[in-house]
Order: structure tokens, then C-alpha cells, then sequence
């Protein structure tokens, strides 16, 4: 398909990020707002980094429509 890599010029496609943290024994629970991960962009991909070397793991987000988070 010609177009299968353009759907992120399309705002109206996109999907809010989820980040799920393990609980433990399997149980997954959405963190997203209370780690003030709010991004409603077409994300690429996320990445695990200390991005200001504070020594916490930050995430570092992919956009593909427009800042990366």
C-alpha cells in the first residue's frame, strides 16, 4: 500500500499514549495521568533513558506529529 506510513498526518487518528506499570503477579494498571504523560499525538515509540542525568529513568517519546515528549 502506497500509503501505509502516512496515518500520522491524519490528527484526527491519533490515540493517547499509555503507560501501564506492573504491579506485580501479572497485574498491569495505566499510570499515564499520574506521571503526566498526556500526549494524544501519533507516537513512533518510547524509549527508556536518564535523558538529564538526574539518575531516574526517564521516557522518552517519539512524535510524529510534531514535539517529541
Amino acid at each position: 500500500m502506497p500509503d501505509s506510513f502516512i496515518g500520522h498526518l491524519f490528527h484526527e487518528r491519533s490515540e493517547r499514549s499509555i503507560l501501564y506499570h506492573n504491579d506485580g503477579s501479572n497485574q498491569f494498571r495505566d499510570v499515564s495521568e499520574e506521571v503526566q504523560l498526556l500526549h494524544e499525538s501519533w507516537s513512533g515509540d518510547a524509549s527508556p533513558l536518564d535523558a538529564n542525568d538526574d539518575g531516574w529513568i526517564d521516557i522518552y517519546v517519539v512524535n510524529m506529529q510534531g514535539n517529541d515528549e
